[in-house]
């Protein structure tokens, strides 16, 4: 199968994946335009930076270093999101207290904002390749793991209530198996594509 063929079944799969599930959620609206605040920000996102962003009502989140900032749109000045008294952020040296911060999610792949909450996803960079996809709430002191799974997130995408992730695994020849899921934020997951690839993976995931 030549990479054209694979193209047009991916975009096919996707599309149907799409319809099938935005029938679930009557409350979210499926207009043919951008909806502020239910579609996918793509205009923030890039799987070729570690530095993700969404915008919320009130500011912008960001990642840098693997830890969560947020910008006040008033005064557009970068806090850490972690109100911890006695926490050092990305200044603390011993990396057991690291993990206590508030603000510090090791392996952070992806940021949305979505419904007054955020959603990270993030890889274990052991050899593993664990990855899992979390709901954050605005001020950090809540984080929860809407559900795991092997392998390393390429590419992610939430919108309209459907959160869709590329994930890459490698078999025992070293061949790439890629992998395109949509999930319900409740953690319910369909795979939508499934490919084997010599080097190959999946870069983007647009919405529209």
């Amino acid at each position: 199968m030549n990479y054209i063929s694979k193209e047009k079944i991916f975009i096919t799969i996707l599309t149907l994946a799409i319809v099938l599930l935005s029938g679930c959620s009557p409350k979210i609206i499926y207009e043919n335009h951008y909806i502020d605040g239910q579609d996918h920000q793509f205009y923030y996102y890039s799987s070729e930076s570690t530095h993700s962003m969404a915008e919320s009502d009130s500011g912008y989140y960001f990642l840098g270093g693997q830890y969560l900032y947020f910008v006040d749109k008033a005064n557009m000045t970068p806090v850490i999101v972690c109100n911890k008294p006695n926490c050092l952020h990305n200044e603390e040296t011993d990396s057991t207290k690291t993990l206590y911060c508030n603000a510090f999610f090791e392996g952070a792949k992806s940021l949305f904002y979505y419904n007054n909450s955020l959603y990270i996803s993030s890889t274990e960079t052991t050899m593993t390749r664990e990855s899992e996809f979390l709901k954050v709430s605005l001020d950090g002191t809540r984080r929860k793991t809407l559900f795991k799974f092997h392998g390393a997130i390429s590419s992610a995408a939430l919108h309209r209530g459907v959160l869709y992730y590329a994930a890459q695994v490698w078999d025992d020849k070293g061949q790439a198996i890629v992998s395109v899921s949509a999930s319900k934020l409740n953690g319910k997951s369909k795979e939508i594509y499934k490919e084997t690839f010599g080097h190959g993976n999946v870069n983007n995931i647009i919405c529209y």
